[in-house]
């Protein structure tokens, strides 16, 4: 049996790149749910907007039932 984390991740407008990104530092928060025992199993993006941006993306992570 395993046990299941979710992270939401919002997305914010970058108006110099002119493109969405993270607000929080992923790679940061995979290495943290690593150091507890998680191991990534996927990162989720909703549908779309209308532009082709995603509002937020979510990473899911699993480990052994404790």
């Amino acid at each position: 049996m395993y046990e299941y984390e979710f992270v939401r991740i919002k997305t914010k407008w970058h108006i110099l790149k002119q493109m969405r990104e993270p607000t929080e530092d992923y790679q940061k928060i995979i290495n943290t749910y690593a150091q507890n025992g998680y191991r990534l199993v996927q990162v989720l993006a909703p549908p779309l907007f209308s532009t082709g941006h995603v509002p937020y993306f979510e990473l899911i992570f699993e480990r052994p039932a404790q």
